[in-house]
């Protein structure tokens, strides 16, 4: 799964749809946060905005 994601990852480098200083271990670590900030806005009932934030800051300025 990690090389899917290498790979995903070094393609939307070469695109320009990710800043270049995004690592593997960054990308990695925002999936898992993410996930759980989702189950804790599921159990407040409340929308998630975060996915939307790790994306914005994904992108290339």
């Amino acid at each position: 799964m990690c090389r899917s994601f290498e790979t995903l990852l070094s393609q939307a480098k070469k695109a320009g749809a990710v800043r270049g200083d995004v690592e593997i271990a960054d990308v990695l670590d925002l999936v898992v946060g993410a996930a759980a900030a989702e189950r804790r806005a599921r159990l407040r009932g409340t929308p998630n905005q975060l996915i939307a934030i790790v994306l914005d800051g994904l992108r290339v300025r």
